[in-house]
Formats: structure tokens, C-alpha cells, sequence
């Protein structure tokens, strides 16, 4: 019985060492996560042009971030519990890209605000400050005009958005008052180089980053940003709903 139990062993620590090798850590290496997934990024459609303040209070167009991969996400200051989860769940991909040299000259982080009435840029300013986010060129913070915004977000990225008023017991209700609170997508938007939604991840789930990593190197890979020769798929592109939280 003794050989069986340590040949039992072997197999044992073989196996938990297949598992180390097959599965990659959150925000694995682009180059390792691109060895181990094999599949396609579809084409969900192309973003409208916007032209938004970002947190320095410098315009930021679409077009200028034509020729970068964009990892977008959506969040305001105000938002007392799942924005900074969100705003930590970029800032650690942040630090993924700066490892790997690729954020600021490849790939670039964009935080849009939902609330842009109360998100001027002094305040996306020193809320980015809480995560590091010192430059736009690498991580840029955007507030704008509300309906601009509201467009793009429900339009473009495909995600919803809903103001609740706030009665003075706290209660949620259907109505513009200047005390509320704002109910939105908690996604992150994958963007390629020419302005093109790519997908759609759960921000805050645990196989958000692998998931988010590996369609990014894929991306990154597709010959010069030009999706001329690209895949596309027409399911993903038209007739898809809007997102429900």
C-alpha cells in the first residue's frame, strides 16, 4: 500500500502544478494570457465623436485617441461605495500596462463621469489624484456637457445610466431634484485603435481581469489598428440590446 499512496502523491502535486501552469493571475502578462486563449474579438460597432474636458481641463476628442487601445470606465465622485472600486480595479490594470510599457504609448485608461453636473474637472482632478492617476496622456478623467455624455455612454458604449432623486428620508423616486444619486453600469469598455467597441466586461467580477488582458493583447496584435481586414461580427454590431445594469 505504501508505493500506491506515493504514486497517489506524485499524480496529486503533478496535478496542482498543471493547474498553476493553465490558469494565469489577475492581470497576467499580455504575452502569457495570448499563449493560452485562442479566439476572436468581435466589432460591436464604432463610437460616435465626442470632444470632452478632461482632469487637467484639456479637450479630449475621439480622435485623439485614434492609434491607442482605450480601456474605458464610468464613475462619479459622489458614488459612495462601488466607483472607488471600480477606479481601483483601472488603477490596477494601470499599474499591469506601466509594467509592461504600454500604457500611455500603446494602450490608454479613460474614466467617463455619469454625473457631470457635479464632476467639474477640479473635482475628477483630485479624485484622480486618490488613485494615482496623475497624467491624462496615460489615465484621463472626462467630464463634459450632460446630454453629450449621456449619448455617448447609452448610445455609443451601449450601457445605462439613470438619475434617482432622493427624497428626504433617503428614499429612492422618480423625479429631478438637485439630492440624488446616480444608478449606472458597472462594465469596463474595451475601445481598439480605430475607436471601436470591442466588449464589455463586469468590472468587479474575479474573471474580469484575465478575460479584459487577453482580448487586449488580441487586439493589440490586429495589424496596425486597421480592422479593414478585421473581425467582424454582424450579431455583435447591430440589433443588440441595451445593457440593464
Amino acid at each position: 500500500m505504501y508505493p500506491l499512496c506515493q504514486n497517489l502523491a506524485r499524480l496529486g502535486l503533478i496535478a496542482v502544478m498543471i493547474a498553476l501552469l493553465i490558469t494565469p493571475p489577475a492581470w497576467a502578462e499580455p504575452t502569457t494570457i495570448a499563449l493560452l486563449t485562442a479566439k476572436e474579438v468581435p466589432v460591436w460597432g464604432e463610437l460616435p465623436q465626442f470632444a470632452l474636458t478632461d482632469q487637467e481641463g484639456n479637450q479630449l476628442r475621439r480622435s485623439d485617441l485614434l492609434g491607442t487601445v482605450w480601456v474605458a470606465s464610468f464613475i462619479f465622485t459622489h458614488c459612495p461605495d462601488v466607483c472607488p472600486l471600480i477606479a481601483s480595479r483601472m488603477a490596477s490594470l494601470r499599474d499591469s500596462l506601466a509594467a509592461k510599457k504600454l500604457l500611455g504609448t500603446q494602450v490608454r485608461l479613460v474614466s467617463f463621469t455619469v454625473d457631470p453636473e457635479r464632476d467639474t474637472p477640479l473635482i475628477l482632478h483630485n479624485y484622480a489624484a486618490r488613485f494615482g492617476a496623475n497624467s491624462p496622456q496615460q489615465w484621463a478623467f472626462l467630464s463634459g456637457q450632460p446630454q453629450e455624455l449621456s449619448n455617448l455612454i447609452s448610445q455609443g458604449f451601449r450601457l445605462a445610466v439613470t438619475k434617482m432623486a432622493l427624497s428626504p428620508t433617503g428614499d429612492r423616486q422618480s423625479a429631478h431634484l438637485p439630492n440624488y444619486n446616480i444608478v449606472h453600469s458597472q462594465r469596463l469598455a474595451l475601445v481598439d485603435c480605430s475607436g471601436q467597441l470591442r466588449g464589455l466586461y463586469p468590472a468587479l467580477e474575479p474573471a474580469t481581469p484575465n478575460l479584459l488582458m487577453a482580448d487586449l493583447r488580441i487586439v493589440l496584435q490586429e495589424s496596425g489598428c486597421n480592422h479593414s481586414n478585421g473581425i467582424r461580427n454582424p450579431a455583435n454590431s447591430q440589433g443588440i440590446e441595451q445593457e440593464v445594469f
